[in-house]
């Protein structure tokens, strides 16, 4: 019963060859462009899912008008954090973040087994508070999300930054060590973190 279908399917096929490919070629179409449309929308939903609690956090953008024209940015005014803080019902929290604009030169000072290094034109920095890592879910090396950044000038690394800049270290051995940030501020390394997932906007 198949033998005979398949052979009157493949005889209809070679006596409207035209007709056929273009049936063809229409199906085939269809089904790559929905695939694509389905790997496309998978990868824009998938960012950031690995912090956890993805429907109850909101990221707040800013809409400005400059001459009638609008201006979308991903970020907001400082005073707004505090804002949202003190008069916005149901916030739980309000987790504010800056990303400097321009590059950061990084001086490892020298220590035990450690000579003197520079490094220059250092970017994905960011400069946070106490609460990031109460809101945010990384996965720990070394240290802990509750007292990393519970003093002023401590930094946390990633796990391939504590590399460059440590590259003899353990882990362990790196938490305690300073860092000059452009020859003026001074930090001491708190904590190190696995380096945050690919599909995310925190690449920092």
């Amino acid at each position: 019963m198949i033998k005979n279908y398949l052979t009157i399917a493949f005889r209809n096929l070679r006596r409207n060859k035209i007709f056929s490919i273009i049936n063809i070629l229409g199906l085939a179409i269809g089904i790559s462009a929905s695939l694509v449309i389905f790997l496309l929308v998978t990868f824009e939903f998938g960012f950031d899912r690995y912090h956890g609690d993805t429907d109850r956090k909101f990221r707040v953008v800013s809409n400005f008008k400059f001459s009638g024209d609008v201006v979308h940015n991903s970020g907001v005014t400082e005073a707004l954090v505090g804002a949202i803080r003190q008069k916005v019902t149901g916030v739980e929290a309000a987790v504010p973040f800056h990303m400097p604009n321009f590059d950061v030169k990084v001086s490892v000072p020298a220590g035990a087994n450690m000579k003197e290094a520079v490094f220059k034109r250092q970017q994905n920095i960011v400069f946070a508070d106490a609460a990031y890592f109460g809101f945010f879910s990384y996965h720990w090396l070394a240290g802990s999300p509750q007292a990393s950044l519970r003093e002023p000038y401590c930094v946390v690394l990633t796990e391939s930054r504590a590399k460059s800049y440590f590259n003899n270290l353990g882990y362990a051995d790196m938490v305690g060590r300073m860092l000059d940030y452009n020859d003026s501020v001074h930090v001491k390394v708190t904590g190190i973190v696995r380096d945050p997932g690919k599909q995310t906007d925190f690449d920092f």
